[in-house]
């Protein structure tokens, strides 16, 4: 059985991308504050004319543009981001202050200044899914569904929020 470098790479990547969305995407939070004026944004990344053909992700001159990934991250800029399954590129959602600081975001980012990647950039409106939840008819006392419910929110409630604090 042959092992695709370009497919284990990227698995490793989608993995950490993981880890990193699921401390996010559970988040009590909604997804836009107003108060702060900053919106999401979503980028959808694909090979550029500068990407190696033939070659995993693992071979490309991606290296500064991991090092930007993380450096959003620590400001708190980057929500989530990850190479998709099947090969064909990658995305990133983000927040910024208005659709020009977003374009910089993403003007900034070295694989798409070398054109590694082209990126597509699109406001995002997420949705405070929790709002619903709470308009969910409510399943009776102490019935198998209801202590599924509890339990559901106990450990949703019980995961880091994104300012680092436990609810």
């Amino acid at each position: 059985m042959s092992v695709n470098i370009k497919s284990i790479g990227i698995v490793a990547i989608a993995c950490y991308v993981g880890l990193v969305a699921s401390h996010f995407a559970w988040s009590q939070e909604p997804a836009v504050d107003a108060s702060s004026r900053h919106s999401t944004y979503l980028v959808v990344y694909r090979p550029g004319p500068a990407w190696l053909p033939g070659k995993p992700a693992s071979e490309q001159p991606l290296k500064e543009h991991g090092r930007y990934m993380l450096s959003l991250y620590k400001k708190g800029t980057l929500r989530f981001a990850g190479p998709f399954a099947d090969n064909s590129g990658g995305a990133m959602a983000f927040e910024a202050a208005d659709d020009d600081d977003a374009k910089a975001v993403v003007g900034a980012d070295p694989a798409v200044a070398s054109q590694v990647f082209v990126a597509e950039l699109h406001p995002w409106s997420l949705m405070n899914w929790d709002q619903f939840l709470n308009k969910a008819v409510q399943a009776p006392a102490g019935s198998s569904r209801d202590k599924t419910q509890r339990a559901r929110v106990a450990r949703v409630q019980a995961l880091p929020r994104m300012d680092g604090e436990h609810q």
